[in-house]
């Protein structure tokens, strides 16, 4: 009977062995996911996309906007903006460079445009304001005259009053 028992503790322990050895080795995995679900080199799938979308980036960078074999790559979509404006016209043969320049000159222009509009309507707005502000001085002044004995001159005072009513008779 011991001799069954010897012979039982070592197949106990080698498979407490191999539960630790199946624990470690889960520990270790060099793929990301479950390959039995399929998920197994998902990592290697997109690290390969990656390095192709760059590929494609460098490519495009060195032979400008048309591939290696001359077809037209709309990789980037500042590329295909500049590509697609003023095909129509005169400008087919202007590089992207030179079309960004002359819509840059043009937004100077209207900025320009806009700030002398701008001056001419704030000098308009300070004249009337100055005129308004030496009307009404004007009329302060005769308002406010007095006598010699410091009474108020009534005749000033009278007109000021005329003006009023007139202006508003015309306006009505």
């Amino acid at each position: 009977m011991e001799k069954g028992k010897h012979a039982r503790r070592p197949e106990n322990k080698s498979k407490q062995s191999i539960d630790k050895r199946r624990k470690n080795s889960d520990k270790f995995k060099t793929f990301i996911g479950n390959k039995s679900e399929g998920q197994g080199f998902a990592d290697k799938r997109k690290k390969k996309i990656q390095y192709e979308y760059k590929k494609m980036l460098h490519k495009m960078k060195t032979h400008g906007e048309l591939g290696p074999k001359g077809s037209s790559s709309m990789g980037s979509s500042s590329m295909a903006l500049y590509g697609r404006q003023g095909q129509g016209n005169n400008e087919k043969g202007k590089s992207t460079f030179s079309r960004a320049q002359e819509l840059n000159e043009e937004r100077k222009e209207r900025k320009k445009q806009k700030k002398k509009e701008a001056l001419v309507r704030k000098q308009a707005q300070d004249e009337a304001l100055t005129a308004y502000q030496k009307r009404k001085k004007d009329t302060f002044k005769k308002i406010c005259k007095r006598t010699s004995k410091g009474q108020p001159v009534m005749k000033n005072q009278i007109e000021y009053l005329l003006q009023k009513i007139e202006k508003q008779v015309n306006q009505t």
